[in-house]
């Protein structure tokens, strides 16, 4: 941007309504929170002792009068926005750190911070996909603890390179610092509730997902090409018939996974010897742990499955006996 007379390029900082709490990283590591402005720090520097601004300030007038104000007001409002102060990129020139709570917590914002939780009560709080879906963004050596339930008619899509977890429920406790910043602790509840609860299911596009045990409801479909990982009773993937690409099973432990192909009973079936890759296995041995079993094919028609250089294989065969390799 074109710089002003200060020789600086102007940044306009824009924080709405209910915005998350900023604090200032100090030297000791400790948090000093500086936006939104703590009240009772502005009547500290104002040097009244008042229940609210409002009163500070006509308190102020009446000691000092309307001229008199001019001065301290300005020297508390600049003391106030300094730690906001910003680099000509538009970055913090103070080591400024987000303290996210609540909803907020399940912001863009949240997710790029590593070991970062989304939580609150499973029956109160939730993620919400309908029409055009939802998308889970962790970015590139994240890890994103979500303990709240993912619903709606649509589909989220899992994006970016780190790791969302599907845990445990979680119970806050909430409490504040010295400086009135809010801090959130976290502790297992020993209760794990269904997370992934919504109708289109998950698609890993990127990334990995990793799923406590009781967190995926047997018929929730999970589908992509990342990583997947956890404990699972029954798992339903969601598969295009003639793929290539799968994804890739990484310390996974499933009694039986269920290949839905998503033919409709009333579609002609898939033709006989197609053949869709369904998983890519991090150890070829865990084949034979599992139950794999495939449906919605077609009518008169049955799937298979062998591995493949450590890649699980189904391929769509004629009516008879369905073959089911353990």
């Amino acid at each position: 941007a074109t710089k002003c007379a200060c020789g600086h390029s102007p940044v306009v900082m824009i924080s709405g309504f209910g915005a998350t709490i900023l604090s200032e990283k100090q030297e000791d590591g400790s948090l000093k929170r500086v936006f939104p402005p703590d009240t009772k720090e502005i009547l500290k520097l104002l040097g009244v002792n008042a229940p609210d601004l409002v009163t500070g300030i006509i308190e102020l007038i009446a000691q000092k009068g309307t001229d008199g104000i001019e001065k301290p007001l300005r020297d508390i409002i600049t003391s106030i926005v300094e730690p906001l102060r910003m680099n000509d990129d538009g970055t913090s020139y103070y080591d400024i750190v987000p303290i996210l709570s609540g909803a907020k917590s399940t912001s863009l914002a949240a997710f790029t911070q590593n070991d970062g939780i989304s939580a609150g009560t499973p029956t109160a709080t939730c993620l919400r996909a309908d029409a055009g879906g939802g998308e889970l963004r962790v970015g590139a050596g994240v890890s994103h603890a979500l303990a709240l339930p993912l619903t709606g008619t649509g589909t989220f899509t899992k994006t970016g390179a780190g790791t969302l977890v599907l845990t445990n429920d979680l119970a806050i406790t909430e409490s504040h610092d010295a400086n009135w910043t809010k801090i959130f602790s976290f502790e297992e509840t020993g209760v794990t509730t269904p997370k992934l609860v919504n109708a289109g299911g998950l698609v890993i596009a990127e990334g990995t997902v990793r799923c406590v045990a009781g967190t995926v409801p047997e018929r929730t479909r999970v589908a992509g090409t990342g990583t997947l990982s956890g404990v699972f009773t029954s798992l339903t993937l969601a598969v295009e018939p003639g793929a290539t690409e799968a994804l890739t099973f990484a310390d996974l432990t499933a009694q039986t996974v269920f290949v839905d192909f998503g033919v409709a009973a009333d579609a002609a079936p898939l033709p006989v010897g197609t053949r869709t890759a369904v998983a890519h296995l991090d150890d070829a041995a865990r084949f034979g742990a599992v139950a794999w079993k495939g449906g919605s094919v077609g009518a008169g028609r049955l799937v298979t499955f062998t591995c493949e250089e450590q890649t699980v294989v189904a391929t769509v065969t004629s009516g008879g006996t369905m073959l089911i390799l353990r």
